[in-house]
C-alpha cells in the first residue's frame, strides 16, 4: 500500500482508538455501566458487518459506485474497529486482572482481522519472473498463469493485450496493480483497481445476459464449476473429463464468438484462459461454467 493511504490509515486508526478509549472510561463509583460504552459498541458492529457484507459479499457494486480506483483501500476498516473495540474492552474491565485479559483478547481479535484483510496492510511478496504468454493463437495472445493464485492478474493482462490499451501488460504488472494475494487470489476490488488503473479509464462490473455479452467482447469473465449446474451428466463431464475443481472461481477472457467448426456446438466462445491458453469453448459449456459476472473497460477520457 503507497505510504500516503498507509499514513492516512493510521490517522484513522488514531481517531477510532481514541473513540474506543473515551467510550470505555470507567463510570464513577457505584454508577450504573454507562451507555455510551453500548451505543458506540453496537455502532462499531454495525460498521464491520456492513463492511462484511458490502465488501466480502457484494463487492461489484461497491466497485461500480467508486470515483478513484485508489479508493479501494478504504474498503476494509475492520482492523480498525476491532482495535477500538479492544481498547474499549481493555479500559472498561472491571479489574486490573479483567483489563489484562480483555486486552489480551483485543491484541488478538486486531491481529486476526489484520490477517484476514483482503487489503495489503502487511507485506505481500509476490516474484512472478518475466511471465509467458502464449501465442499458439496469433490472433488472440493469452498471458499465462505463473501460480495458482495469479490467475485474474493474468487474465487482466490479456484483456489489456486484447483491447489495444496496453500492448506489453504482464502479469506482474497487473498481480501489483490488483493486490493480488499469494495465498487467496486477487480480490473483486483489486481486479477492478489494477484494471482502471492500467486501462486509463474506470472499468465496470455487469451482469449482462449471453446476447449483451456479445456486444461487450473483450471483456474478463468469472467461470468454474458451481452446484447450480442442473444437468449431472454435464457436470460430471466438466469436472471429470474437463478437469473443473469443484466450487472455485476462476478468471478468463472472452475475446468474442465464432460459427463452431466440426465435433463443436454450431457456436463457440473464444476463450483466452491463463491457466490452459487460447480455447474454443462450445456454448453449452460456456452457459454451464459462466458465473453471469463480466468486468468490462472503461472508456478513454477524451481530454
Amino acid at each position: 500500500m503507497p505510504a500516503a493511504y498507509l499514513l492516512a490509515h493510521a490517522l484513522l486508526a488514531l481517531l477510532l482508538a481514541a473513540l474506543g478509549l473515551w467510550a470505555g472510561a470507567p463510570t464513577p463509583e457505584g454508577a450504573p455501566p454507562s451507555r455510551r460504552r453500548a451505543r458506540f459498541t453496537m455502532l462499531l458492529l454495525g460498521v464491520v458487518m456492513a463492511l462484511f457484507l458490502l465488501v466480502r459479499l457484494s463487492p461489484e457494486p461497491v466497485a461500480n459506485a467508486l470515483p478513484h480506483p485508489d479508493l479501494v483501500f478504504f474498503s476494509d476498516l475492520i482492523p480498525h474497529c476491532a482495535l477500538a473495540i479492544a481498547l474499549l474492552a481493555a479500559r472498561s474491565g472491571a479489574s486490573r486482572l479483567a483489563r489484562a485479559r480483555q486486552a489480551l483478547l483485543g491484541c488478538a481479535l486486531v491481529a486476526v482481522s489484520l490477517y484476514a484483510s483482503e487489503l495489503p496492510f502487511l507485506p505481500r511478496e509476490l516474484d512472478l519472473g518475466a511471465g509467458r504468454v502464449d501465442r499458439a493463437a496469433p490472433a488472440y495472445p493469452v498471458v499465462r498463469q505463473s501460480t495458482p493464485s495469479t490467475c485474474a492478474a493474468a487474465a487482466a493482462a490479456t484483456l489489456l493485450r486484447a483491447s489495444g490499451r496496453d500492448p506489453a501488460a504482464s502479469e506482474q504488472q497487473l498481480a501489483e496493480a490488483c493486490l493480488t494475494d499469494p495465498r487467496r487470489g486477487t480480490h473483486p476490488l483489486g481486479l477492478w483497481r489494477g484494471l482502471s488503473r492500467e486501462s486509463g479509464a474506470l472499468a465496470r462490473y455487469t451482469f449482462p445476459s449471453l446476447e449483451q455479452l456479445r456486444g461487450r467482447t473483450p471483456c474478463l469473465l468469472r467461470v468454474g464449476l458451481t452446484d447450480r449446474i442442473s444437468d449431472p451428466e454435464l457436470y460430471r463431464v466438466l469436472r471429470d473429463e474437463c478437469g473443473w475443481p469443484e466450487g472455485q472461481s476462476h478468471a478468463v477472457v472472452c475475446f468474442g464468438f465464432a460459427p463452431g467448426g466440426p465435433g463443436e456446438d454450431a457456436e463457440v466462445a473464444l476463450i483466452g484462459d491463463p491457466r490452459l491458453g487460447f480455447e474454443r469453448w462450445g456454448l453449452t459449456h460456456f452457459r454451464a461454467l459462466w458465473h453471469g459476472v463480466a468486468l468490462e473497460l472503461g472508456q478513454p477520457s477524451s481530454r
